[in-house]
């Protein structure tokens, strides 16, 4: 059960930072073995996120497919030491195929030793997040199939498709769900194989992307995405990270989530444009009028906005938002802002400022047991058990405390006769979905 000393450091500490991102990370039908001999195929919503989440948060231990073009320079021996194996892509230049074999006899090393390979089978992230799953590259199927070649069929090698669902990649304190489907035993298809390769790699890929769009919400086509995902904000039945009714769980959530992509999938344009048209019209006027869904919605249900809870919850928690500030500050004024300046990509913020934030505000924070030990109480043993209750804890009161603050100036300018405006109009558009969309996804 060998693990490179990088990977075995993420893999026992970047949960504490994961879980101080997402508010809640669950996985269902969940691997239990750590070696398996498995190629996971996954989609890739958010970049640098998705291999996280497996690697620190999953009990099999696996090896990252990363492209090429960023496996070079000082963080090669980082991305090497973190299970992370260079793939190369056309676009990479002459010779890609070349020296793919190589890199495939690299992962047919790996799973004789009975690790798992990860490979993000869409092959690229979108800039913007979306619920889709896009077009799966044949590189899972042909590579697992040459390790069989290279083991001469001696092993049992499987492959199966799993999904990371996020309510919102980007958000601080959003959700994430795994979702992973069954598995098949490559094995069972050694003689179709040998009398006709392409034939079984397409078989497999097909099967591949067809089971990774169930592990997801696959919303078919992209100009689609923002009408469903404004559906789910309006119903608050579904993923949106902000307009959802969190007292059901994220499984149910998720399934709704699904039926309604399911149900848009199977409509024709012509029966859904009026509907659009309205949902663009309501949301472009709260953008307009600086109102958010989550006020509107909560006018319709007291007639009113709470300012004061804003208020309260700050003068409450005041003293652990200090600590969150002793504790975070770096990862909020100097890490924050130094990568949205460096990275163009949105996509890209998130994970990088998790990793980075881990590494850098946690060294700081273990420089912080010395004052301790010497100011506060003489044990370093308390000292680490006061980082691991309060260090993270505190810092996620201390966002909430900023965000209180905006929200509390926002909402002070808000007035009662948009509010009223923007609450007919949300009703309106409620009662054309309630008349076209099926009774279960209202």
């Amino acid at each position: 059960m060998k693990m490179r000393y990088l990977y075995l450091f993420l893999r026992t500490t970047l949960p504490y930072s994961l879980h101080v991102f997402f508010k809640r990370i669950k996985a269902t039908n969940a691997p239990k073995e750590t070696l398996g001999r498995t190629f996971f195929a996954c989609n890739h919503a958010s970049s640098f996120m998705d291999p996280l989440i497996p690697g620190a948060l999953s009990k099999p231990i696996v090896h990252f497919m990363t492209r090429a073009d960023i496996y070079k320079g000082v963080v090669k021996h980082l991305f090497y030491h973190s299970h992370m194996i260079p793939i190369f892509r056309q676009q990479d230049g002459e010779g890609h195929n070349e020296k793919n074999v190589e890199v495939f006899r690299i992962v047919a090393e790996e799973v004789k030793r009975g690790k798992n390979i990860l490979v993000f089978a869409e092959g690229f992230t979108d800039d913007e997040f979306v619920r889709r799953l896009k077009p799966v590259k044949k590189g899972i199927a042909r590579m697992a199939f040459f390790t069989l070649e290279q083991l001469n069929w001696s092993e049992k090698v499987y492959i199966q498709t799993m999904g990371i669902n996020y309510t919102n990649p980007a958000v601080f304190r959003s959700e994430v769900l795994m979702n992973y489907g069954d598995k098949i035993c490559l094995n069972d298809y050694r003689e179709a194989y040998i009398e006709n390769p392409q034939v079984v790699i397409k078989q497999i890929s097909d099967w591949v992307e067809v089971n990774m769009q169930k592990q997801i919400t696959h919303v078919e086509k992209n100009e689609n995405c923002q009408f469903h995902e404004q559906i789910m904000r309006l119903t608050r039945k579904g993923m949106n990270t902000e307009n959802s009714d969190f007292s059901i769980s994220l499984e149910g959530r998720f399934q709704y989530s699904q039926n309604l992509a399911n149900w848009v999938n199977a409509q024709e344009e012509s029966t859904t444009a009026a509907l659009k048209h309205d949902l663009n019209d309501y949301f472009s006027c709260l953008d307009a009028t600086k109102v958010k869904e989550e006020d509107v919605y909560e006018y319709s249900q007291t007639g009113k906005i709470n300012i004061s809870k804003h208020l309260i919850y700050n003068i409450l928690l005041a003293p652990i938002a200090l600590l969150g500030l002793l504790h975070g500050w770096i990862s909020w004024f100097i890490i924050k802002p130094k990568i949205e300046k460096a990275f163009k990509r949105q996509v890209f913020w998130s994970s990088v400022k998790v990793v980075v934030s881990h590494f850098a505000t946690g060294l700081y924070n273990i420089l912080l047991l010395i004052p301790f030990y010497f100011f506060v109480y003489p044990s370093i043993l308390a000292g680490l058990l006061y980082l691991i209750l309060m260090a993270g804890l505190s810092f996620v009161v201390y966002h909430k405390w900023i965000e209180n603050i905006r929200e509390f100036k926002r909402k002070s300018k808000i007035e009662l006769g948009v509010l009223k405006e923007m609450t007919e109009k949300r009703t309106k558009v409620l009662d054309f979905i309630g008349s076209t969309l099926p009774e279960e996804l209202i």
